[in-house]
Order: C-alpha cells, then structure tokens, then sequence
C-alpha cells in the first residue's frame, strides 16, 4: 500500500513477483512447515490484541511441527 508501490506502471511487475513466490513457496519449497497467514486481516503493529493472535498461530504451528 505504499505510494510508489502503486505507480500503475509496476503493478504487472509486483504480481508476476508474488504469483512466482507463492508457486515457489507452495510448489517446490520443501525445506521446512510453512505457516501462511493473511496479514490483510491482521494489523499486527497497531493493534495489540492482532498481535497477539498471529504470535498464538506462530506458538500454534510450532508446538504441531514438534509434535506437542
């Protein structure tokens, strides 16, 4: 939502970036779990309690990768 991140003229550039990183993450990243959170709900900088929530899947995804 930045200023420049919206000149019309890098739009197209922008979604080919994240369309190829989300084929890469989903489709050939085998490295390690993968949590996926859509940060478009969450305003985890000025909101405490969103804070909280995404800190509580992060705490979540790590005690289900050990097995907790």
């Amino acid at each position: 939502g930045r200023g420049y991140e919206l000149a019309p003229e890098l739009v197209d550039y922008y979604r080919t970036l994240w369309e190829g990183y989300d084929d890469w993450v989903f489709n050939h990243y085998k490295a390690s779990e993968v949590l996926v959170i859509d940060i478009d709900k969450y305003d985890y900088v000025n909101n405490e309690e969103d804070a909280k929530e995404v800190l509580q899947m992060i705490e979540n995804k790590l005690k289900e990768i050990r097995g907790e």
